[in-house]
């Protein structure tokens, strides 16, 4: 390595480029839709806790990471076939549709008061 290529590894004002370069506002709005999704996705365990128990809880959690294990094997794959943008908005879409039809809004409410 010569003198001038450890000079720009050693550059702060280099460093501070190279963030800026990754933290784009189409990385921060990707990132931060990331970040809300999966909190989301953890209050699952959060609301079923005190109804289903720690059994439960265990139940829930493995009927959402085995698939996650199996669908990130294959993600990869169809990643570099179709693109990762198509991808993760296709994923979303399937995602908002699951979620929209395991609660109908025709579905009764049952209420826990006993009323």
């Amino acid at each position: 390595m010569n003198c001038r290529a450890l000079g720009r590894i050693a550059d702060p004002g280099r460093r501070r480029e190279d963030r800026r370069m990754v933290w784009t506002a189409g990385f921060t709005r990707s990132f931060v839709a990331r970040a809300v999704s999966v909190f989301g996705d953890t209050m699952l365990t959060v609301a079923a806790a005190p109804a289903i128990g720690a059994t439960g809880v265990g139940a829930v959690l493995a009927a959402w990471t085995l698939p996650f294990l199996g669908f990130l094997l294959f993600g990869g794959v169809f990643a570099d076939r179709l693109g990762a943008r198509p991808l993760m908005l296709g994923a979303d879409l399937v995602w908002l549709l699951a979620q929209a039809s395991s609660r109908s809004p025709s579905a009764p409410v049952r209420r826990r008061c006993g009323c």
